[in-house]
């Protein structure tokens, strides 16, 4: 039986008793952008009781860009979304899902779908669960579930450059500017390279992935070897048949990585 969390009020961590690692966590949020925040939490307080604080960051990252994308595409009639968690086989890692009500915004990576959820995001997530994660169809009631697991085991790694940098509190704030309505819960601060591996220009990683507007691209940020991004931007869609990049980036398109 899944031990239940009810939002958007949080609890007081003091009151919040120590989830049992044998069952799933839920939540349940209205579908608005102060859900991300509250999950973030909860889930960070959540893998600390259960011992696995190393793998908040990360997790915290999916389940933002996974909650985001549901309430960004949630419907009127969509009602409510949910959050879980829980663990993995051999505890090697959690499975964090989204449950939401709609059933036809399906999140898709590099793929053009029309009416997809982004797909800029979703490489981030898809760099983060070296390739494991999906959708599959709500049995009992219409809509989707959106799955990702963080630090379980995979047969194959993905082909993203390893290359990893934080974002540094000055970008953090500069990229509140981009926008009235940016969200600061959804501003990645670990960065991953967004290119194939063995690209010869300088690492690039996807920042926010939510400005208003069918044209409003994202923001990215560079940098050399392991220091710190010196810069943040806006930077237009590549326009090569779904691609999750920029415009004009180095090497293929990210729907030719797995040809």
């Amino acid at each position: 039986m899944a031990t239940t969390s009810a939002g958007p009020t949080p609890v007081p961590p003091a009151t919040i008793p120590a989830p049992s690692p044998a069952e799933p966590v839920v939540w349940s949020w209205p579908p608005t952008p102060k859900a991300v925040p509250l999950a973030r939490r909860a889930l960070r307080e959540t893998l600390a009781a259960w011992g696995m604080a190393a793998l908040a960051d990360d997790a915290e990252l999916v389940l933002a860009e996974l909650l985001g994308n549901a309430v960004e595409h949630a419907r009127g009639e969509s009602g409510p979304v949910e959050a879980r968690c829980s663990l993995l086989p051999r505890a090697t890692g959690v499975r964090v899902e989204v449950w939401d009500g709609d059933a036809f915004r399906v999140p898709v990576l590099g793929a053009g779908v029309e009416d997809a959820a982004r797909g800029r995001g979703l490489q981030l997530v898809d760099a983060l669960t070296q390739r494991m994660w999906g959708v599959a169809s709500r049995e009992d009631v219409p809509g989707k579930v959106v799955w990702a697991h963080v630090g379980g085991e995979a047969e194959h790694s993905a082909p993203y450059c390893d290359a990893v940098a934080l974002l540094g509190a000055r970008l953090a704030a500069r990229v509140l500017a981009f926008g009235e309505d940016v969200a600061c819960d959804l501003v990645a601060r670990r960065l991953l390279c967004a290119l194939e591996r063995g690209h010869d220009d300088d690492h690039v990683g996807l920042v926010y992935d939510h400005l208003h507007g069918p044209d409003a691209g994202a923001v990215w940020a560079p940098w050399k070897g392991e220091t710190r991004p010196r810069e943040v931007g806006v930077r237009a869609d590549c326009t090569g048949k779904g691609c999750a990049l920029f415009a004009a980036h180095p090497g293929r398109h990210t729907w030719e990585w797995g040809a």
